[in-house]
């Protein structure tokens, strides 16, 4: 038989580098593939153990049994030889820690992150159940933290005591329950699992998982104790104190997970390890927030107009044009002749006859183009409109100027238009024209009879001694 050393050839093809870690029933090494030229993991038996047909038997299908689950949350087997006599299993190298290991150096885990842990240890269990494996040594020793791409990834391991329901294997017998019980596992193990592990079926891997869970978020065992019969004595009996109880922070939900998870009747007890994340998920209100598929409403605006102090029918015009729709992007203004609209939301739905997505920059700049020219024609439209009506037409005054008829309120030198103005023609303006007298003394509209003596060709426009009314600067 091989002595286990740096350098030593395993399988004609394993290099030792060096030891990984060492227990009762065996050593791990890590070694370098001499064809791939990559690092495993070889897991030995220990030399004084190899004699033992049972074990020898245990140890050979713990590397069947993982390498034929498929799941990324079971260590992946490569190999398995016998080099001179020494059994050897050839794995995945992981790089991290055992949950266990974990645990020493952060007893109480968060909330959350216990639950992704559990979340991928119930896959991995899933996995194995589904093809009729019972793990029956589950525990924080047997839960690897593997890094991953810069995350922590669960790998479930060492499948040494597996039970295969669907086999009669010779190996059923007490010695692998008091294995169990010799590497410290009595603290996880459900009470029928005590009681018989023969009788035990993936209910009882649930219960071990329950009480990993139990230890990650309050740091203690529901069962403790450092004397294994007192410890049995406790599953078989007596009940756990709510996590709360420890942890304080944690919400009563929890508390009542771990009454229906840690129920010493299997039939009682959740059933499946889909069933556990998705009650334990619940419990810890981390359900996934449903997404909406459906039409979504149209987007509502908000429409910001300078109204006040217009004209009144120009505001009627301008408000009718900012009722169109308008397309734009959420945070977006668009502003015009007439205001200013803000979009506050992001078009989902139809808007009018088109949807927003379906609109182009161009169109929508040659639509925001084409109103604010008819803004401008409209407004310009409207003083040149009241200008106009506010023009002086021929009245009895210009029929006194033209027949030189004489004007009885008007002074010799220059004249004020009476105080009352004309509601027509005016508001509250006065206005001051400047008149001369003939020789006869008639008061006479300078104005008017140069336009009666000489009239002109030039555009007509307002006299310019009169102003206009529209003018804000009066």
């Amino acid at each position: 038989m091989k002595s286990l050393a740096p350098g030593v050839v395993i399988g004609s093809r394993y290099v030792l580098t060096r030891p990984l870690a060492k227990g009762g029933m065996g050593s791990v090494w890590i070694a370098r593939h001499r064809e791939l030229d990559v690092d495993v993991t070889v897991k030995f038996m220990m030399p004084t153990l190899v004699n033992s047909a049972e074990l020898r038997g245990r140890f050979e299908r713990e590397a069947k049994v993982a390498a034929r689950l498929r799941s990324q949350y079971v260590v992946q087997v490569l190999d398995f030889g016998i080099d001179e006599d020494m059994p050897y299993i050839a794995m995945e190298l992981l790089q991290g820690e055992s949950l266990a290991d974990r645990l020493k150096r952060q007893p109480q885990l968060p909330l959350l992150l216990a639950a992704r842990f559990l979340t991928q240890i119930c896959k991995a269990l899933r996995t194995a159940h589904d093809a009729g494996l019972v793990h029956r040594d589950l525990k924080p020793g047997n839960i690897f933290l593997a890094l991953k791409d810069g995350e922590e990834v669960v790998k479930v391991l060492d499948f040494g005591i597996v039970k295969d329901t669907a086999k009669n294997d010779a190996d059923e017998q007490a010695g692998a329950t008091d294995t169990g019980v010799m590497m410290g596992s009595v603290h996880y193990m459900s009470p029928e699992q005590i009681r018989s592990s023969r009788q035990v079926d993936h209910r009882s891997d649930l219960w071990s998982v329950a009480v990993i869970l139990y230890k990650m978020l309050t740091g203690n065992a529901p069962f403790p104790g450092t004397n294994q019969g007192d410890v049995m004595v406790r599953v078989c009996t007596d009940s756990c104190p709510p996590p709360s109880a420890v942890v304080p922070s944690l919400p009563p939900a929890i508390d009542a997970f771990f009454v229906r998870a840690l129920t010493r009747d299997p039939a009682g007890r959740i059933q499946s390890a889909q069933e556990m994340a998705d009650v334990f998920a619940a419990a810890a209100n981390m359900d996934p927030v449903p997404q909406t598929t459906g039409p979504q409403p149209a987007p509502q605006w908000v429409k910001t107009l300078p109204l006040g102090g217009m004209d009144p029918a120009v505001r009627s015009a301008i408000a009718s044009m900012a009722d169109a729709p308008v397309s734009a992007h959420e945070g977006s203004a668009i502003t015009g002749v007439g205001g200013t609209f803000q979009a506050v939301t992001m078009p989902q739905g139809p808007i009018g006859a088109v949807s927003a997505p379906q609109r182009s920059t161009s169109k929508t700049s040659k639509g925001l183009i084409a109103g604010v020219a008819l803004s401008v024609l409209l407004v310009g439209g409207m003083i040149i409109f009241f200008a106009t009506r506010k023009d002086p037409s021929p009245d009895s005054s210009d029929r006194d100027a033209t027949t030189d008829t004489p004007v009885a309120q008007a002074p010799a030198s220059g004249s004020v238009l009476p105080s009352k103005p004309n509601p027509a023609t005016s508001t509250s303006s006065v206005v001051t024209v400047p008149t001369i007298s003939n020789t006869a003394g008639t008061v006479v509209d300078p104005v008017r009879t140069a336009k009666t003596a000489a009239p002109s060709t030039a555009p007509k426009s307002a006299p310019q001694t009169r102003k206009n009314p529209l003018d804000i600067n009066d």
